[in-house]
C-alpha cells in the first residue's frame, strides 16, 4: 500500500489530498481535536466514514460524490472500500465556516441541527464541472508563504461553498428529471406491448418535455438516444414472443410495429446477432 497526502494544516483548516494503492479494505483511524465540519471529494474509489470500526451509522462516499459531514472531537475511522482511491478532505473550523453561510440556508440548517452532537452530515452530491473547477482552484496552486495563502484561502473557499450549494440544489433537478424518465419509459413500454406506434414526437405530446431535453436525458441516464431505446425495447419485445409463442414471423412482425418480416430480420440481426428463425429454434422454450 502506499499513500501520497498532501496536507496543510492551521488551526482553522486543514487540506489533505489521499492517494492510495493496492489496498484492501484498509481502515485510517483519525483523531479529531476539536469539532470540524468536513467536506470530501471523491475522485476514484469508496470510502466509508465511521466514528469506530463497530459503529451502525456510517457515511458513505463513491467516485465522482461530494460530501459534507460534522465530527465533534473524538476518534474516527475511514474505511477504504476499493483497491485505489483519491480524494480531498478539507476540515474547516466552526468559526471559520460561520461566517461564509450567508445566503445559503441549506448549510445554516444544517449547522444549528441538534442533531449533530456527535457525528452527522448533509446528503452526498455529484460533483459537476463548476465543482470541479474551484475545488481545483482552491488546492491546485504553487507554494507560497502561510500568509499568501490565508488570503488565497479566503478568496476561494466562498466561490467553492457556493458550488456546493448548487449541487445540493439540482439533487431536486435530478430527482424531478429520474422520476420523469422513469413515467416515460413506463409509456414506451406500454405501447409496445400494446403493439401501438411509439415516437419521439408520442412522448413530447404525452409529456412536458422538450424534444432537445428529451435527447439529452436518454444518453445521460440510459447510455442510448430515444429513438435506440425503442429500438431496443422493440427488439426485447419480439425475442420474446420467438422464445414464448409459436405465432408466425409475420405476426410477431406486425406485433412489433414492423411493416414486413425483412425489416425487422434487420433490426432484429444488428441487436440480437441472430436471424429470427434462427433465434427461436434457439431459445424457444
Amino acid at each position: 500500500m502506499t499513500i501520497t497526502r498532501r496536507q496543510y494544516s492551521r488551526k482553522s483548516l486543514q487540506l489533505d489530498h489521499y492517494e492510495t494503492k493496492n489496498t484492501k479494505k484498509y481502515i485510517l483511524h483519525i483523531i479529531s481535536e476539536a469539532p470540524a465540519y468536513i467536506l470530501i471529494a471523491v475522485h476514484k474509489g469508496q470510502l466509508c466514514y465511521k466514528e469506530n470500526e463497530k459503529s451502525v451509522l456510517s457515511i458513505s462516499l463513491a467516485t465522482n460524490q461530494c460530501r459534507m459531514l460534522f465530527a465533534n472531537s473524538g476518534k474516527y475511522c475511514v474505511e477504504l472500500i476499493t483497491k485505489e482511491n483519491s480524494f480531498h478532505v478539507i476540515c474547516l473550523a466552526p468559526e471559520l465556516l460561520y461566517p461564509m453561510r450567508d445566503e445559503f440556508n441549506e448549510l445554516i440548517r444544517f449547522m444549528n441541527n441538534p442533531a449533530l452532537a456527535r457525528f452527522h452530515s448533509m446528503e452526498s452530491c455529484t460533483m459537476d464541472q463548476i465543482f470541479k473547477h474551484r475545488l481545483a482552484r482552491l488546492i491546485e496552486i504553487p507554494p507560497m508563504r502561510y500568509k499568501d495563502f490565508n488570503r488565497h484561502l479566503f478568496w476561494e473557499l466562498p466561490p467553492l461553498l457556493s458550488a456546493y450549494k448548487g449541487l445540493l440544489k439540482n439533487r431536486d433537478k435530478i430527482s424531478q428529471t429520474k422520476k420523469l424518465l422513469v413515467q416515460i419509459q413506463e409509456f414506451i413500454a406500454t405501447q409496445i406491448a400494446k403493439g401501438d406506434p411509439v415516437t419521439a414526437q408520442n412522448i413530447i405530446g404525452t409529456f412536458p418535455i422538450s424534444r432537445r431535453t428529451l435527447a439529452r436525458i436518454f444518453p445521460q441516464y440510459l447510455g442510448q438516444h430515444p429513438k435506440q431505446y425503442i429500438r431496443s425495447e422493440t427488439i426485447k419485445k419480439a425475442g420474446n414472443l420467438l422464445a414464448e409463442t409459436n405465432i408466425s414471423l409475420f405476426e410477431i412482425a406486425v406485433e412489433c410495429g414492423y411493416s414486413d418480416i425483412n425489416s425487422l430480420n434487420r433490426a432484429f440481426k444488428k441487436i440480437k446477432g441472430h436471424t429470427l428463425a434462427s433465434y427461436r429454434k434457439i431459445y424457444q422454450k
